[in-house]
């Protein structure tokens, strides 16, 4: 916020707007759930596990909800945690877990 306080409030305000060298969230969703499609279909009814870095969980969290963009700022997760969504054949998700940090 003191090297780049327009960016920041800018990218803060609109999830249109990348930081310096990003991407925006609207980029990092659409990515999110394309990816999304292709993984469950070619893996249809069986466990996929999928590893990545915290916008693009918060994302397909957000996805799953049918939350607003504005949820993402509200998701905390720790690093290196677990988060589990459950994607039934009618397409119903259901968030099992979030930010769960195994012992």
């Amino acid at each position: 916020m003191e090297r780049w306080p327009d960016e920041m409030s800018a990218w803060l305000a609109s999830s249109a707007v990348a930081p310096p060298g990003g991407e925006t969230f609207d980029a990092v969703y659409d990515r999110v759930v394309e990816a999304r499609e292709r993984i469950v279909t070619a893996y249809a009814g069986k466990t996929i596990v999928v590893v990545s870095h915290v916008t693009p969980i918060k994302m397909m969290v957000r996805h799953a909800l049918g939350a607003p963009m504005s949820a993402i700022h509200a998701l905390e997760l720790a690093p290196a945690s677990i988060s589990t969504i459950v994607w039934w054949p009618d397409a119903m998700p259901s968030v099992r877990n979030f930010s769960v940090v195994p012992d």
